[in-house]
């Protein structure tokens, strides 16, 4: 008989879970469309010839990588979804073998990235640990899970600042001080927590998404001297894997992850986001702040900048610091929304370090709007697209 619980903590499959997701309606011939076109192009971009394309295997990554982040996309369908979550639960190191097979399809263009042996396997086991720490996520809370969720923190946050180490990216340099505070939100939940709470902790699901995520913001990449487009690929790979993560650990409904937005939903959206960009942009243009530089690029560009900017960065930390961080303290450990709202804007503050003044302060305004989004429709596409929509205005009007 199959187990009240999932691995993470969410119901099993045959229980609610199953139930909710029996209940949804089938997809539309459009959304059957939409959802074919992004598997179609996932499947060219993987059997594309790389010396085919008029430029180098950067424009080949950043392609394929784009088109992966689509794919995952797909989760959001109610039978992938529960499909995901019956292997997760009877077969869970089974998951992991796509990963491998991915990472092996990518071998030769990673290497051609990262040609040292000893950046290109920190690379593949870094994300390899972290995606297998989510699927084996398995309650009550073990020593041995709190090391490794430890350990899985610890790495991103030191490797930039270990002497003569090769893994170094593009990523602003953050005072060791600032790294000491993005170490203390695990180690936080294990001392404020009580043993009944503990094991509904999921600390290596938590600890997984955090290092992913820290990765990116730290700058513990694989980086070759001088840096350049080959870091900015290496900066996309690490917000894909999170949402590879999520995946896995069937967490995709508890996110409210879900492309069926209702008309309260675009409601509050829409009133919410006006009333950011009212705070936001003459707050940053009094303060000095914002300084108008308009880009001028043509829709085409525009358009994908804006894909790119909620596939791989809005949407995958809206899933981490509001789906997966509040929901989390708001049903697991029975806080308020409003600290849990809290804390997901002082983390977002202590991992995107604008640096001080008013840049932090608006930096706060946004991630509390990104919040509030959250909490009132449940939706976090719906906060993704506020916080995509956020920082593409700020590009192409101000050139940030």
């Amino acid at each position: 008989m199959e187990s009240a619980h999932s691995p993470t903590g969410a119901p099993a499959i045959g229980g609610a879970y199953s139930a909710q997701l029996g209940q949804v309606r089938s997809p539309t011939l459009g959304e059957w469309v939409i959802r074919l076109a992004l598997l179609g192009g996932f499947v060219v971009g993987l059997v594309w010839p790389a010396d085919e394309l008029p430029t180098d295997h950067q424009l080949y990554g950043r392609v394929l990588l784009v088109l992966i982040g689509a794919a995952y996309l797909l989760a959001s369908v109610g039978p992938v979804l529960l499909r995901v979550y019956q292997q997760v639960q009877a077969r869970p190191l089974l998951v992991i073998i796509p990963q491998i097979a991915l990472f092996a399809l990518f071998s030769s263009f990673i290497q051609s990235v990262y040609p040292e042996p000893a950046e290109f396997l920190f690379f593949g086991i870094f994300i390899f640990l972290a995606a297998s720490a989510a699927v084996l996520n398995v309650p009550p809370l073990q020593r041995a899970d709190i090391s490794l969720g430890l350990i899985l923190v610890t790495v991103p946050l030191l490797m930039p600042v270990v002497p003569d180490t090769p893994f170094y990216g593009n990523a602003p340099e953050k005072p060791l001080a600032l790294r000491v505070m993005a170490f203390l939100p695990p180690v936080l939940l294990l001392l404020v927590t009580n043993r009944q709470q503990k094991q509904r902790l999921n600390l290596l699901f938590i600890c997984a998404l955090l290092a992913l995520w820290y990765a990116a913001q730290f700058g513990t990449l694989p980086a070759r001297p001088g840096g350049g487009e080959a870091d900015v690929i290496a900066q996309l790979m690490i917000p894909v894997a999170a949402l590879y993560v999520v995946a896995l650990a069937g967490r995709f409904e508890h996110l409210g992850f879900s492309f069926r937005p209702t008309l309260r939903q675009i409601s509050v959206t829409t009133s919410n986001a006006v009333l950011l960009a009212a705070i936001f942009v003459p707050l940053g243009l009094v303060t000095g702040a914002l300084v108008p530089s308009f880009n001028g690029p043509s829709p085409l560009e525009a358009l994908g900048h804006w894909l790119g900017l909620f596939l791989l960065k809005a949407l995958p930390e809206e899933m981490i610091l509001r789906g997966a961080l509040i929901t989390y303290l708001r049903d697991d450990l029975r806080f308020s929304g409003l600290v849990a709202a809290g804390v997901s804007v002082v983390l977002s503050g202590v991992t995107n370090w604008p640096g001080l003044g008013w840049l932090l302060v608006l930096n706060a305004i946004a991630s509390a709007f990104y919040a509030r989004i959250f909490l009132a429709t449940g939706n976090v596409v719906a906060a993704g697209v506020v916080h995509a929509t956020l920082i593409w205005t700020l590009w192409l009007l101000f050139g940030a």
